[in-house]
Formats: C-alpha cells, structure tokens, sequence
C-alpha cells in the first residue's frame, strides 16, 4: 500500500472530466491517499503504459475520440493480462451494453454505469472503497508502515 491512488481515465470531454476529477479527489481525500490520474482521450492509447500493472483504477468511457469505443481498449487491456479494476461507463447505455456483450468473454471484470452525476460518482466512490479496504490488509499495512518508516530513518 502506498499513499498514492493512481488512476487512469479515458475520457473525451474536458468538461465532464475536469468536474468529476474535482469529486473524485474529494473522494480519494477523505481516505488520506494522494490522486495521480492520468487523463487520455483514446486516440493515444498505448497498451504499453498498462503492461505494469500500476493503476489502482481505470475509468472507461464508451465513446472516445476519432470514433473510438472503450470496449476495444478494454478488450486490449484484457488481452494483457491487465487485472485492474475497470469502471466502463456510458449517456449509450444500450450500445454500452452491446459491446461488452459481444465481446465476452474476453470482457470480464469490469464494473458498469451510466454516464450520470449521481450514479457514477457513487460508483467510483464504491470502487475506491473497496479497493483501499482491500489495500488495508495487516500484511499490507505493516509493509507500508517499514517503507515509510525507512525512509524516515
């Protein structure tokens, strides 16, 4: 565990996203962790920034810049062997739910929502519940503790 949430989010207009990142922090404040979203519109997706493994959360949008959709992205990523936690979200909630329909399996783990204030600003705040529960593990909480105890020394 570390104090840094990393967050990639794919996203197209500036508006939506910059009002969302402004509730997502005040989310990701409340549990003392410090935000670093990497914002991408989809036309400069590059599978090579994910191979890692390092984000905590991805946020898909489904309809992307150029005509791109995030379900190739998320097909992409899954293709990977990328397991992070994944937030597709959609205002084409039927075209939303076609695409990932046609591509299940290869689809999977992925977490749904409407493209809506109210819904996908609980969702996140649910997501990054559940992953920092996850994170605050005794084994996880005492590696924490000697990091950052070691860097104190």
């Amino acid at each position: 565990m570390n104090t840094t949430f990393k967050m990639l989010w794919f996203e197209d207009e500036l508006a939506w996203y910059n009002m969302e990142t402004f509730q997502i922090k005040k989310i990701l404040k409340e549990h003392y962790l410090q935000p670093l979203i990497t914002h991408k519109r989809g036309d400069d997706f590059d599978i090579k920034e994910l191979t890692g493994n390092t984000y905590d959360l991805i946020l898909m949008d489904f309809k992307l810049a150029d005509g791109i959709t995030g379900d190739s992205i998320v097909s992409a990523i899954r293709q990977n062997n990328v397991l992070t936690d994944i937030l597709f979200y959609s205002s084409d909630e039927k075209g939303m739910l076609n695409a990932v329909r046609e591509k299940m399996p290869e689809i999977d783990g992925i977490y749904l929502t409407k493209r809506d204030y109210t819904f996908f600003t609980e969702k996140v705040k649910k997501l990054i519940d559940k992953i920092v529960k996850r994170s605050e593990d005794v084994i996880n909480l005492r590696g924490f503790v000697l990091d950052n105890a070691s860097d104190f020394e």
